[in-house]
This record gives structure tokens, C-alpha cells and sequence, in this order.
């Protein structure tokens, strides 16, 4: 059972605490909510979790009503009461918390020395208490501008559906490690829903969410969490046992595990440039018993980490948008700005070029990204291939996804899945030529 700390925090003071981190100082809540969650009563890390990730999902409709029921918006200096009245309003539209508890609650977080502001937070609540409908208009996507504009340019078509998917909540998708049957057995044991994810090897989608640490077979190593569309990464380079293998951008380790259990006996080497970031990945590693050259590096640097011995295979994740798993991590929509874009498509560019001297002759290259920018994704590729030689693409006959120009585009929801792009390619030897585009 998870342990209660002596003394448990408000899961509201430290959801208020983890969004200032957000809003405030650029922090992920990837690094800041397991830790809060340890602060409070396990009852309460749920909770917890739904109301930094419910705020951050719905943050700019509820900046929309807060603007027009204020009277003038708040100075920087109050930027903390800001965020908790986005917080309180939040539990009141989007919640089955008791309404007067959450504004009761919500006033009661008022910093000492700015007690001017309960009768302000009072009010605006109580309003929004009395009003039916919120005063804003919430048929508008839930997106930063900038974002709207490039998934409006890329994908016109399908833009609708995609921001409506990147609103929702994303579900708990598991890859089992053991028999994917035996798993499911286990679960079912336990009188937890679940089922088999039709389009890969090992997916198991829960029909709930739950406490991954408390689900059967967790210490033993019995599944990993893993998206549905992540899992087609190592599925679709398919290593083999007798390879050498480069995961390259591996934290926090799902694909680097999945590529072990395809391929046990394979020497893999497991890169990444956060050392903080590479702890994971070494405890993914040991829970499932499993054995990887693990390194601290930036993967557009190899001579500073790589021994000159080619890979047979590489996977490379690149550093990108996160564009396609938002509904996964909503504080993206906040953290991401759209002057990164071209940053990025910089680095995985030189990222790609670098890594390719690493690849033998005859060894094949997984791209991929969790982006839905056409910019990070066919684009790049195209310029890669238009540059390199010796390159060339190979099919992918995915059972999700569209072709794009070169590759194939998950989108947020395809079959369940998050937001994903592949392309695969083969390092050509022996004479021949890669395609003249």
C-alpha cells in the first residue's frame, strides 16, 4: 500500500504550487507531480493529478471567462492569484467537487499577505456559481494560437478532430511484457477492465484509470506503461537478438525495454543528454531485468560517446513539439512556444545527419516523433533524403496512421493512440544509390 506521509499537504495548495511552476517558471509537470504526489494522503493523488491536469486542459477557456468577468486583468505580481482563481473555476465548471466547497476551499488558499483578495476570489466564483453557462465561448479549440495556426496549415481537413482529441484525457495503455493473454488474465482476476489493443503486438488499453504501482505484476515486471502508438516503434524496426542497437533520445526508457524484449540478447546502447531524465530509464531497466549500455550524451554528438563500432539498427526518437500528446501532457499547450518550432527541426536535422555515419551499410533507421507538424516530420525527412546519398525509404504497411510524403501520421486518437510519426530507412551499400528527389 503507498505510504502516508506525517504530515499529508492540501492536494488544492499543492496543485496551485505545481501550476506556478508551469505558468510561471516554464517547469514540467513531469519533474514536479510525482513528487507532490508523495506529499499527500494517497485518497488524495488522484485528485491531485486531475486538478493540475484538468486546469492545464482547459486553461485558456478559462482565462477567456475569467478576462471578461474581471474588470481589469491581474499585474505580474498576481499572477499566484490568477492561477488560483483559474484553479477554483476549474473545479466549479469542470468538476463533480460540491461547488461551495471548491470556492470555500479556493478562498481559504489566499496567501496571508494579499488577504485583499478573498472578497475579490469570493465574488468571481460565486458569480460564476450563479451563472449557468459560462460567459465564454467553449466551442473555440482549447489551443494556443500559434499552435491553431500550424495544425490549421498541415491538417485543414482534419484540424476539428484533432483539437477535440487533444482536449480529451488520454486513456491507461499498458504493453505486456509477459503473455499479453496470461496479463489480461491477471487483471481480469482482479476484477480490473481491460482489453487487447487489436493494432499491436502487446497493448493492453484499461477501461479506467488506476495506480499503475498497485496494478498486478508491477513489481515483477509484467507490463509497461507505454501508448499504443509509441508501442509501434520497436515493433516496426523488429531488432534482432545477434544486433547492435542504438536508442538514441531514450528516456525515460519504454522503447529502449520494448526493443529488449524483441530482441533480449542484442547489445543495445541507450543515449540520452538529461542525466536526471536517464534515471528512469535505468530503473525501467531493472524492474524488468534487463541489460543496456546506458549513457549520458547528446545524440547529435557521437564522437563525444560512440566507440566507432556501427549499429545494425537505430531508433531515433527525436527531440520535437510534443504536438501529439497533448491530451497526454497539457501543459505543452503552455510550455511550448512557437518560436522553439524551428529550433527543433534545427536539431533533429543535425541529429539525423549525425547519427547516420554511426549506421552500417545495410542497417535501417527509425525516425519518429510525437509531433503532428508536418515541418518536424515528412518535411524533414524529405530534405534528409534529399541529401543523403546513400539513403532510401522503406514501406510502412501500419494497420493506423495515413501516408504522409515520406512516412506515415498518426493523429491524436487514431485507433486510441497518441499523435505519432514514423518513417524507416535503409542505409544503402555495395554500389547502390539513393532516390534523386
Amino acid at each position: 500500500m503507498p505510504k502516508t506521509p506525517a504530515t499529508a499537504a492540501n492536494p488544492r495548495k499543492l496543485a496551485w504550487q505545481i501550476l506556478l511552476g508551469v505558468i510561471t517558471h516554464g517547469q514540467s509537470t513531469a519533474q514536479s507531480l510525482a513528487p507532490a504526489q508523495q506529499r499527500c494522503a494517497p485518497k488524495d493523488r488522484a485528485l491531485l493529478q486531475q486538478l493540475v491536469f484538468g486546469t492545464l486542459r482547459h486553461w485558456f477557456e478559462l482565462q477567456a471567462e475569467l478576462s471578461q468577468r474581471l474588470s481589469k486583468p491581474f499585474k505580474n505580481k498576481d499572477r499566484d492569484l490568477q492561477i488560483l482563481l483559474t484553479l477554483g473555476l476549474y473545479q466549479i465548471r469542470h468538476t463533480r467537487i460540491p461547488a461551495h466547497a471548491a470556492l470555500n476551499e479556493t478562498v481559504k488558499l489566499c496567501p496571508p499577505n494579499k488577504r485583499w483578495a478573498k472578497g475579490l476570489i469570493n465574488a468571481l466564483l460565486r458569480r460564476a456559481l450563479d451563472d449557468n453557462e459560462p460567459s465564454n465561448d467553449q466551442t473555440k479549440p482549447d489551443l494556443p494560437e500559434w499552435l491553431v495556426t500550424r495544425i490549421q496549415h498541415d491538417w485543414p481537413e482534419q484540424f476539428v478532430s484533432i483539437a477535440q482529441q487533444s482536449n480529451q484525457i488520454a486513456p491507461l495503455t499498458l504493453r505486456a511484457v509477459i503473455s499479453r493473454d496470461s496479463f489480461l488474465h491477471q487483471l481480469a482476476d482482479a476484477s480490473i477492465e481491460a482489453q487487447a489493443v487489436a493494432h499491436t503486438q502487446a497493448g493492453i488499453q484499461l477501461q479506467q484509470g488506476h495506480d499503475v504501482t498497485q496494478l498486478p505484476g508491477y513489481t515483477a515486471g509484467a507490463f509497461v506503461v507505454q501508448d499504443s502508438a509509441a508501442q509501434l516503434a520497436a515493433e516496426i524496426l523488429s531488432p534482432h537478438s545477434e544486433q547492435r542497437l542504438l536508442d538514441a533520445c531514450a528516456a525515460p526508457g519504454g522503447k529502449t525495454t520494448h526493443l529488449l524484449q524483441l530482441a533480449p540478447n542484442a547489445t543495445l546502447t541507450a543515449i540520452d543528454s538529461e542525466p536526471s531524465r536517464l534515471e528512469r530509464v535505468n530503473e525501467n531497466l531493472a524492474r524488468l531485468k534487463q541489460t543496456a549500455n546506458v549513457i549520458c550524451g547528446d545524440a547529435s554528438k557521437p564522437e563525444q560517446w560512440w566507440d566507432g563500432a556501427q549499429f545494425d539498427a537505430i531508433l531515433l526518437d527525436a527531440p520535437c513539439s510534443a504536438t501529439g500528446v497533448i491530451r497526454r501532457h497539457p501543459d505543452i499547450k503552455l510550455l511550448r512556444r512557437d518560436s522553439d518550432i524551428e529550433t527543433l527541426v534545427a536539431l533533429q536535422g543535425k541529429i539525423l545527419s549525425a547519427l547516420w555515419s554511426t549506421l552500417k551499410p545495410g542497417g535501417r533507421l527509425l525516425y519518429c516523433t510525437c509531433s503532428i507538424l508536418r515541418c518536424e516530420n515528412d518535411q524533414q525527412l524529405a530534405n534528409f533524403l534529399a541529401s543523403q546519398a546513400d539513403a532510401r525509404e522503406l514501406p510502412l504497411d501500419l494497420p493506423v496512421g495515413q501516408a504522409a510524403q515520406h512516412g506515415v501520421q498518426l493523429l491524436p486518437g487514431d485507433s486510441g493512440g497518441d499523435g505519432f510519426y514514423y518513417c524507416l530507412l535503409e542505409k544503402l551499400g555495395g554500389g547502390e544509390s539513393g532516390p534523386q528527389t
